[in-house]
């Protein structure tokens, strides 16, 4: 055997066996380092020194970056990609019992909750979150409270938004601009048309009008009004939600904004400084340049002279 080497568990192997086993563990999946002795039974994992001593650091960083993605992907409960399609960051969810906090992305800066990984959502809880994302659920609520109302809230025929009667006389205004008439939610363009039609067919404003408590159907009205006054606490919570929600995302846009703008700041700085000492090198060269001009009209200049003198002396000796 060539150059044996000796694991933790007893199993000897050759180097260039380990080599080839440590290689291909690369392509493997799923994805595991384990002595494959004893017909594939012992499975003891191999420490880290080993796989440092057989493989080179290209190959060793390599596979422990493969290892780590392995870990995260066999781990999806724990571990969760930012909600940010482009960003790469992986985040530790907050598993009960532990609390759920905020986390906010070291990249692209968006905000996620710890436990349900979606958007941050201060002050609510991650049920009632995900009823307020959810078309169906909040469906489900809407018909739970027309059934808790007795007749008190009905949709209207023209949007099919509901609309809530506490008292007056059966002529309804929707926020759609038509006009219904309560006892059997006709639909009209003015409210003088609802009128006609409630003296015409109920007799009156108020006739037909029914009993918003169902006292009628042996329900107990007590009963009846705190489940009414319950279910009107929630919508008003589910809306201060809606608006902690745009608030929140408001918010959010308005830092984004602002740490692009200290972005562009910082680099149009940068972009100035670099201008400004380009231009004083380029001064400098100049400066440079003009003096050296100079130092040689100088030079030129003493030349002539001594050439000068030199004939000067000439015309002397002759």
């Amino acid at each position: 055997m060539a150059a044996p080497h000796t694991l933790a568990c007893g199993h000897v192997y050759c180097t260039p066996c380990i080599q080839n086993f440590l290689t291909s563990a690369f392509d493997s999946d799923p994805f595991a380092i384990r002595c494959v002795g004893n017909e594939n039974q012992c499975l003891a994992s191999l420490p880290i020194p080993t796989l440092q001593r057989f493989l080179s650091d290209e190959r060793f960083n390599r596979l422990l970056e493969i290892a780590f993605h392995f870990h995260v992907r066999t781990h999806a409960a724990e571990f969760v990609n930012c909600k940010t399609p482009d960003c790469i960051h992986i985040f530790r969810r907050s598993l009960p019992p532990s609390p759920t906090t905020t986390l906010q992305c070291p990249s692209c800066f968006s905000t996620v909750c710890s436990s349900c990984a979606e958007d941050a959502h201060d002050g609510i809880t991650c049920e009632t979150y995900r009823i307020n994302r959810d078309p169906a659920e909040q469906e489900r609520l809407n018909e739970e409270w027309m059934r808790a109302s007795r007749g008190r809230v009905k949709r209207c025929p023209s949007c099919n938004v509901l609309i809530e009667k506490l008292e007056g006389c059966n002529h309804m205004e929707c926020r759609c601009g038509k006009h219904l008439c309560w006892s059997c939610m006709r639909v009209f363009d003015t409210g003088r048309e609802t009128y006609d039609h409630m003296n015409a067919t109920h007799g009156g404003f108020y006739a037909g009008e029914h009993n918003p408590l169902g006292a009628a159907d042996n329900v107990d009205v007590l009963q009846q009004q705190e489940l009414l006054r319950e279910v009107g606490v929630r919508r008003e919570q589910e809306q201060g939600y809606h608006h902690l929600f745009a608030q929140q995302a408001v918010d959010r846009r308005l830092r984004e904004v602002q740490l692009q703008r200290e972005a562009a700041q910082v680099q149009a700085d940068h972009e100035r400084q670099r201008r400004q000492a380009e231009a004083h090198w380029h001064q400098q060269r100049l400066n440079a340049r003009a003096e050296a001009q100079r130092e040689e009209r100088r030079r030129l200049e003493l030349e002539r002279e001594q050439q000068q003198q030199q004939g000067g002396w000439s015309c002397l000796i002759m």
